[in-house]
Parts: C-alpha cells; sequence; structure tokens
C-alpha cells in the first residue's frame, strides 16, 4: 500500500518536475555543444538587464539561457533561465531587474547548437540611462561534445564550466531541494502512518500476529541520526532530481526513486524500528556513497564525463554517512540485545 501511494504520488508530480527541468538550472548546458559566457560591469538595484539573442544560421536550433546576479560569496541570484527554439532569423528577448542591490555583475551563461548567433547585452539604471552594452564579440565561447558532435575537449571544458559556476549551481541546487522536500517528506510521511498503523493493528492482536524480526527499540540518538541523515538524503536526491533529469532520463529516474525509497526507509525506522530497517538502512546509505564514489572515475549512464566533487554532493553523502553509521550501530545493538544467553557447561 505504500508504495503504491509514492509511486501514485510520484508519478503525479515527476511530469511537472520534468517540465522544470528544461528551465535547467544545469550549469553546465548538458548536451549543447557551444556555451557562452559573459559577465556585466558591476549591477546595482533598480538595473534593468535586456538580452537579445537572434538565430543567425539557415536552420531550428535550440538555445539555453540563464543570467544570475553575482555578489561572491554571498549569493547568486537566477534572473533569467529559459530553454528556446529559434527559427532561422528569429529573435527573442530577455529581461531582468535587479532587486537584490549592489553585486559584481549580471552573468550570461547560453548553450547553443550552432555559433550562428548574435547576442546584444545592455544595462540601464533606474533613471533610464544606459551603463552597459556588449555584443557577441565579448562572450567567451566554449566548444565542447554535444548533440552536434562537436569535437572539443569536452571533459575539460565541462570541468572549467563547473569549476567557473560553482557558486552558481550550489544555490541552485539546494534552493530545488526546498522547492521539492515536500515530496520526499510526504513520502515518509505516509510511510510512516501507514507502517505505524500496522503495527498498532498487530499489537491490538496479540503476541501471536508477531512483527518483523527482531524488532527493538534503541535510544533516541541513534535513531534521531539514523532517522534525520536518510531524510536529508531524500530531500536532496529529491531536489536534484530535475536537475540530473535534464543530464539524462535514467538519472532523473534514479534520483527520485533513492529520494523515495531513503523517505521510506526513514519512515520505517521511526514507526517500525526493527534489525530489518536498520539493515535496510545502511544498505542503502552505503550504496549510494559507493555509487557516488564510482561515478567520480567513471561516466554516469546518459553522461560523457565522470561526476566532479562539489559542495551538494559532501553534503549528501555526509547525511549518508550519519545514517550508516546509526543504522550499522543500531542493528548491532538490536541483535545483541535478541541472542540468547550462553549456557554455561
Amino acid at each position: 500500500m505504500i508504495l503504491a501511494v509514492s509511486v501514485a504520488l510520484l508519478g503525479t508530480v515527476a511530469p511537472a518536475f520534468a517540465d522544470e527541468a528544461g528551465g535547467g538550472g544545469k550549469n553546465k548546458m548538458p548536451g549543447m555543444p557551444f556555451r557562452w559566457k559573459a559577465t556585466s560591469p558591476s549591477t546595482h538595484e533598480g538595473d534593468r538587464y535586456t538580452l537579445l539573442v537572434t538565430n543567425t544560421g539557415e536552420e531550428v536550433q535550440e538555445v539555453r539561457v540563464r543570467t544570475v546576479i553575482m555578489d561572491h560569496p554571498e549569493t547568486n541570484t537566477t534572473v533569467v533561465e529559459e530553454r528556446i527554439v529559434l527559427e532561422p532569423g528569429e529573435e527573442r528577448e530577455f529581461t531582468a531587474d535587479n532587486d537584490y542591490g549592489t553585486a559584481e555583475h549580471f552573468n550570461t551563461i547560453i548553450g547553443s547548437e550552432t555559433q550562428d548567433l548574435d547576442l546584444a547585452v545592455s544595462i540601464v539604471d533606474a533613471a533610464g540611462t544606459e551603463t552597459a552594452r556588449f555584443n557577441q564579440a565579448a562572450f567567451q565561447v566554449q566548444e565542447g561534445k554535444g548533440k552536434g558532435g562537436a569535437k572539443g575537449n569536452g571533459a575539460t571544458a565541462n570541468k572549467h564550466g563547473h569549476d567557473e559556476e560553482f557558486a552558481i549551481f550550489v544555490p541552485t541546487a539546494f534552493r530545488d531541494a526546498v522547492r521539492l522536500s515536500p515530496l520526499s517528506l510526504g513520502v515518509l510521511a505516509v510511510a510512516g502512518t501507514g507502517l505505524f498503523t500496522v503495527r498498532r493493528r498487530g499489537a491490538w492482536a496479540g503476541p501471536a500476529s508477531g512483527g518483523p524480526a527482531g524488532a527493538v527499540v534503541f535510544p533516541s540518538f541513534w535513531r534521531a541520526a539514523a532517522v534525520g541523515g536518510l531524510a536529508l538524503s531524500a530531500v536532496l536526491h529529491v531536489g536534484l532530481a530535475p536537475v540530473h533529469l535534464e543530464e539524462s532520463a535514467i538519472q532523473g529516474a534514479f534520483f527520485y526513486a533513492a529520494g523515495v525509497v531513503a523517505a521510506i526507509v526513514a519512515a520505517a525506522i521511526l514507526a517500525w524500528p526493527s534489525r530489518p530497517a536498520y539493515l535496510a538502512g545502511a544498505i542503502l546509505s552505503l550504496t549510494l556513497m559507493a555509487l557516488w564514489a564510482v561515478f567520480l572515475l567513471v561516466p554516469p549512464p546518459g553522461s560523457e564525463t565522470a561526476s566532479t566533487v562539489d559542495l551538494v554532493g559532501l553534503v549528501t553523502k555526509s547525511t549518508e554517512l550519519v545514517s550508516a553509521t546509526a543504522c550499522t550501530v543500531l542493528w548491532f545493538h538490536a541483535r545483541r540485545a535478541h541472542q540468547p544467553d550462553r549456557i554455561e557447561p
């Protein structure tokens, strides 16, 4: 019942998340053969940013636009995030107002299928005076491996892109985790309520009805650590799913599934503590940590380059290390508590 409700809930919200993933937030512009990057001078509250993108080629092409107000290291605020398809000769305008305040600059990142683009950026202050203007010549263009099969040093370009925009991606990832947290926490609540109900019914039916082998309640600190670590891992995995869905469908599906399973295991430890629940929590946490380590060495499915170490990944693995440790401690103590006393000869 719990799994059915979880799958139904996931099926309901996943299409909307997939649509949002089109807007992305993936700073590497995955799958795009060309990546454009430029920054404006300092910006102030009330400034208006305008970007004009024109397809000068003879073929339709997809273009992804991402602009943030950068103010290292305090904040990076996304103001434009769009995926568009441009017909030959078509132009599209993007505007954004600086409601943040004085910051270092507007940072513009564009992914495209070809270099047949005209770009024009202008900044106008609150009084209507133009303070900056530049075109495509001011953009740094990186060529990598993408849909058109452009043959550049894709691994190097992706690594540089990750390093340069690390500060942008981190707040985006955490914002997505917070925004999508109701999904994983909802699964935890539904699963916990269901398991607690089944457990109570078993208790009312009497000892003969039994329960999971080795059911035991152990000190609240370790249970809190196990449940908290798994719940945070669930929130982070679900929050990162749209970003990875843009990279690859299999990656997005895996992150959604990992988040849902982590929430269910956390609910089991909370509502019906037992050796099987502790074992499941330890195995799940260790498996996720191991997969992360493997994909630092080899590309994950749907990617051309291996993953890189970043703050979001380290935070996620830290939660799993906590839950793996707590679940292991709980399992050993539960096992010891249920071992029969030895009979001395």
